[in-house]
């Protein structure tokens, strides 16, 4: 019978040579899904997350939470990060725990929609870190619509409201893994030196998001992109504070998949003077997330 420990601390991985994995070793990949294939997941349930935060200590412990800055290179240069998440706590807290460190910030904006148990069960996790919270204002979020920016905007808000040192904000969902660590982004942030990392297409097909909208305010010229970003921290502000970013949010109500315009638009529209607005070619495509990121969401 597998134990509670089993199921945290699993040691398949000790099976998988996680070099020849990253050099492509056919042998190895073909290993490697048999296992997957064969492996029970033994997921923490819900009720065993709420039961096993009611000792924050031993549940940090027992998860191995990096508790402490491992050099002074990252405490130095702390990131914030939002997740939004529906579902799923068990890996929604697996994502958490790998890109946890105690001098970055972290809101996690839970769906309306999500069962009563998601909501507990994050809610527990969230208590246990003094950088980690639950967002105040929660959405019932749906693809397509505003309310997937919604999500990440109530966040943002929090972000710069409450904590004053991160340098630059990643969004996430809760269906991702990290395939850089907490490390290697600060060291690919610090070149960055404050440059957003936004993709926006001019491409003409999509211009029937927008065709019934009307002309957007301030000659703003449109994109279609991502709703995933790197932001630095003054472009945040703008998106939430200046009356331009404003006047065009509610421009984008009006659109189709606005959250795939929002962002985009107001990095690629550097009229505005904000720090770290791209100034160059657009439909130029970032490789950040596809490099940072496994985006799970489709399994």
């Amino acid at each position: 019978m597998n134990t509670l420990l089993d199921k945290i601390m699993p040691s398949t991985v000790s099976l998988i040579s996680c070099k020849k994995l990253f050099d492509g070793d056919p042998v190895e990949m073909n290993t490697t899904y048999k296992l997957m294939e064969n492996l029970a997941h033994n997921d923490i349930k819900d009720m065993e997350y709420i039961n096993l935060t009611q000792n924050c200590s031993s549940f940090r412990m027992m998860r191995r939470y990096i508790t402490n800055p491992l050099d002074d290179v990252e405490e130095s240069f702390p990131l914030a990060f939002s997740i939004v998440m529906y579902k799923d706590v068990y890996q929604a807290e697996r994502l958490l725990r790998a890109i946890y460190r105690p001098q970055n910030i972290y809101c996690i904006h839970v769906d309306q929609k999500a069962v009563r148990g998601v909501k507990e069960a994050m809610k527990c996790i969230a208590s246990c870190f003094e950088n980690v919270f639950i967002a105040s204002k929660l959405h019932s979020v749906r693809w397509g619509t505003l309310s997937v920016l919604d999500a990440d905007l109530s966040c943002m808000a929090e972000l710069l409201q409450n904590h004053k040192s991160w340098k630059y904000f990643i969004n996430l969902t809760g269906q991702e893994f990290p395939l850089r660590t907490n490390y290697e982004l600060v060291k690919i942030l610090s070149v960055y030196d404050g440059a957003n990392d936004i993709f926006g297409s001019t491409d003409r097909r999509w211009h029937t998001r927008w065709k019934y909208a009307g002309k957007p305010p301030y000659n703003i010229r449109p994109l279609k992109g991502s709703v995933h970003i790197v932001a630095n921290r003054d472009f945040v502000d703008f998106l939430i504070n200046n009356r331009i970013a404003q006047e065009f949010y509610k421009w984008t109500k009006k659109t189709k998949i606005p959250d795939e315009t929002f962002f985009p638009t107001l990095n690629h529209n550097p009229q505005f003077g904000v720090k770290g607005q791209y100034n160059g070619k657009s439909d130029t495509f970032s490789n950040f997330y596809q490099s940072v990121l496994i985006n799970k969401a489709s399994e």
